[in-house]
């Protein structure tokens, strides 16, 4: 038991030891970066056109991204806009088969007053 315990002990205290370690060099990073020790580094200084370089490619893929959203909602806006027009088309087409027909131009003329008929001949056609 005891054997355990110590060991379990060991553990905890290298667990710690390393969040300590990784703290440790955390706030070492970052104290650098404070002081401007870091930008001034030759490893730096020497890859700075490719962190330029890095920057651009950042901020172009974050414009491009930006420019097909609203390309994308203008899309959508379109199609429901279409669909929207079709049922509309679809609606007066119905309306004018109607109104056409035979038997409602009959009682529309009636209505009207007018003393037309309807032929009984067939119609004839003409060539030149």
């Amino acid at each position: 038991m005891k054997i355990l315990k110590k060991r379990r002990q060991r553990q905890a205290n290298d667990e710690r030891d390393e969040r300590q370690e990784i703290r440790g060099a955390l706030d070492e990073a970052l104290q650098e970066l404070r002081d401007g020790k870091l930008l001034g580094e030759r490893i730096v200084l020497r890859n700075l056109g490719f962190l330029f370089f890095l920057t651009v490619l950042v901020v172009s893929y974050i414009y491009n991204r930006n420019a097909v959203e609203a390309m994308y909602h203008t899309r959508v806006k379109l199609i429901k806009e279409v669909q929207e027009v079709r049922y509309k088309s679809l609606a007066i087409a119905t309306e004018l088969s109607k109104i056409s027909s035979r038997a409602e131009v009959t009682r529309r003329l009636r209505e009207a007053g007018l003393d037309l008929e309807t032929s009984k001949d067939p119609p004839v056609v003409l060539k030149k």
